[in-house]
């Protein structure tokens, strides 16, 4: 036997030895006594098959056998990673996985697997670009367009003025030099925090009338990190803007300290307008509760340096792997008690574009969604969960983290509120939410680079959490009662406030005063 079937092996005898040990007195399933569908609206029978449950727990081990064992996750994201891997949002890539998606949920045998639409502000294409040194010698440099950055129209050169610790008063102080003016935006050494935002320069740097931007990256070998160029919700790039090579950017810097320093750029990407996304959609209706909510999610698209494998394509091979194994369930008769709703959303690395939307679109029922599970960290070494800054959460899923995640190594739960994600825009609307945690470190040594691709997976892991996934989605589903109370705006404020994320949020434009 392969170790690492061994360790699959011994993983789940030591769950389902956890769970049973707990088992004793707990009530019966109410799987047991649900009525069966009838034979013509069953799913096709999934492999491994799930016999009835006989207890809550032995459900539980039960479906984190048939994640842990058949290793759907990693077949879902093999898939995606190799044959739709290039899916930025907007462009015939995404609309071909968003296919693929919608079918693979159909597959799965969930309910009304569809897609529903939303209108970005200008879809992008990605053009060639180049960019040279020509004074005060000549040589190539290592760029590439800023998403969403508009062309050059032919080639443009101007004298380059670098900027370190721009701020919005620095540029307009510094406006008069900068018109017309090539800016390059100096690398910085430290890490950008997670949680943090990128200061607004754009729209100064627009009113300065430069003539476009070098973004220096601060990654070695002059690695590149895809990112918008665009500040809020408004997509369309203010002037051409090219991401440069961290070795290139410094060299740069050397070379205006001796003089004059001329560089000529070309970048044929377009904005294309107003385009329509979709987020891909599938349900379990509830047999008890069909009205309320769980919410299973994660972002489907990418950015196209590479396949975007641990962003976020470990999050999609999760939720559809969550999907088919509860759906498959159901031919053993068990139909959870709340309704299940999955998720895979479109516009996230654009501003949180599909699930903003969503919530928009969906504004009348916001009040029926019990909890929002999202899992966009990769597929790194379990940590837990994130409640979002709610202490009231945290304290809901203790029991269900000791008895039933610890086996996973996912019992940890951490109740620091972030918003770069797409369960943000649920918690700013009072929605209790769960963002996976994980380790992220490898997530950040591919993050949004030409090096974030399947290979960086480990099986293990991405199985791990998607049990995780799974046996949380069921536990609340399952609950006597809600997990936890909707909030009021003031108390969403105040979490925010505590996180030090109220004023990017405004500034951003995702959170009004």
């Amino acid at each position: 036997m392969k170790r690492t079937a061994l360790v699959r092996l011994l993983l789940l005898l030591a769950l389902g030895a956890c769970q049973r040990s707990v088992a004793s007195d707990a009530a019966p399933s109410a799987a047991s006594s649900a009525p069966s569908p009838s034979a013509a609206s069953l799913p096709p029978a999934a492999s491994p098959s799930i016999s009835p449950p006989a207890s809550s727990a032995d459900l539980s081990a039960r479906i984190a056998g048939s994640i842990v064992v058949g290793n759907g996750a990693m077949k879902y994201l093999r898939d995606l990673s190799d044959h739709h891997g290039s899916r930025l949002s907007g462009t015939p890539g995404y609309a071909d996985a968003a296919k693929w998606a919608k079918a693979q949920l159909e597959v799965a045998g969930v309910d009304g697997a569809r897609t529903e639409s939303f209108t970005m502000s200008h879809g992008w294409q990605r053009g060639a670009v180049s960019a040279r040194v020509v004074l005060p010698m000549e040589r190539a440099l290592h760029v590439e367009s800023t998403g969403w950055s508009p062309s050059t129209n032919g080639s443009l050169r101007a004298e380059v003025v670098v900027m370190k610790d721009a701020t919005p008063e620095k540029i307009k102080a510094d406006a008069a030099h900068l018109a017309g003016k090539i800016v390059l935006l100096a690398p910085s050494d430290t890490p950008r925090p997670r949680k943090g935002k990128r200061p607004h320069l754009v729209e100064p740097l627009r009113d300065a009338g430069v003539a476009a931007l070098l973004v220096g990256h601060s990654r070695a070998d002059n690695v590149l990190t895809a990112y918008a160029a665009h500040v809020g919700n408004d997509l369309g790039g203010a002037f051409p803007s090219f991401d440069l090579g961290k070795e290139d950017s410094k060299s740069l810097e050397r070379l205006t300290e001796e003089g004059a320093l001329t560089v000529e750029l070309s970048n044929a990407s377009a904005l294309t307008g107003p385009t329509d996304v979709v987020n891909v959609v599938g349900e379990i209706r509830g047999r008890e509760k069909p009205n309320e909510w769980i919410i299973v999610c994660a972002h489907l698209d990418a950015w196209d340096y590479a396949t975007g494998s641990q962003d976020n394509g470990a999050g999609v091979a999760t939720v559809l792997e969550v999907a088919r194994a509860i759906s498959a369930m159901r031919a053993s008769g068990y139909v959870p008690r709340r309704s299940l709703r999955f998720i895979l959303w479109g516009g996230e690395e654009e501003g949180l574009l599909g699930s903003r939307a969503y919530v928009k679109a969906h504004e009348a029922e916001l009040g029926s969604i019990v909890a929002v599970i999202n899992t966009d960290n990769g597929a790194g070494p379990l940590k837990g969960w994130h409640t979002e800054g709610r202490d009231d959460v945290k304290v809901a899923m203790r029991e269900l983290s000791k008895q039933r995640l610890a086996g996973l190594g996912a019992e940890a739960l951490d109740d620091e509120a972030t918003c770069d994600t797409d369960h943000c825009p649920f918690m700013m609307a009072g929605v209790p939410t769960l963002n996976l945690w994980v380790d992220m470190k490898a997530y950040f040594d591919v993050h949004h680079a030409q090096s974030d691709t399947f290979d960086k997976i480990d099986a293990g892991q991405l199985s791990n959490a998607t049990a995780t996934v799974a046996l949380t989605a069921l536990d609340l589903a399952d609950r006597d009662v809600a997990l936890a109370p909707h909030i009021g705006r003031a108390a969403v404020g105040a979490i925010l406030k505590k996180a030090d994320l109220y004023d990017a949020l405004v500034d951003e434009g995702y959170w009004k005063k």
